[in-house]
């Protein structure tokens, strides 16, 4: 009885005393404060590896769009897929084609045009045979020309003319 008494006499000092967080300081347990200080630096913790990640993203992206520009021609003759005055309509064939598994590259010529270069090389008969090559894949859909970059024209009609013969 006396202790019934003693713990009904208790549950009112409780809620005078304060809260859950004076019962639970006094037995040594966190508070609220502090399980709310654990919970900030928590996800201050998961925002820096989330913007860590999206740094490594940012600067794998980068690499791998330097990877895909060539520059300027490295060889005298290149297969194009296309010319373009906007560099993301250049990109923008690009992805195409590398995701239907062909490998390609940017690459930049006069008049500050990019071009989506197939393959490279350093005599005529080499990009012609590769060009012909690509055309008799059914699968392939892009119109192409060979560059010549010593001349720096498109030689688009005559190479168009060799295919159909």
């Amino acid at each position: 009885m006396k202790l019934r008494i003693f713990a009904l006499g208790l549950v009112p000092l409780l809620f005078l005393a304060g809260s859950c967080d004076f019962v639970r300081a006094s037995l040594g347990k966190p508070t609220s404060a502090d399980i709310q200080a654990v919970r900030e630096r928590l996800a201050a913790e998961e925002q820096a590896r989330i913007d860590s990640a999206l740094r490594a993203a940012r600067l794998l992206e980068e690499q791998k769009r330097a990877e895909r520009y060539s520059g300027i021609p490295q060889h005298r003759f290149n297969v194009l897929a296309g010319t373009f005055k906007d560099s993301l309509n250049a990109i923008s064939v690009l992805d195409e084609l590398e995701a239907a598994g062909v490998e390609a590259r940017l690459l930049s010529i006069r008049g500050g045009r990019t071009s989506v270069t197939l393959f490279s090389s350093d005599t005529n008969s080499v990009a012609l045979s590769r060009m012909r090559e690509l055309a008799s894949d059914p699968s392939f859909r892009w119109e192409m020309c060979i560059y010549d970059a010593q001349r720096e024209i498109q030689a688009i009609e005559q190479q168009k003319i060799s295919l159909q013969q």
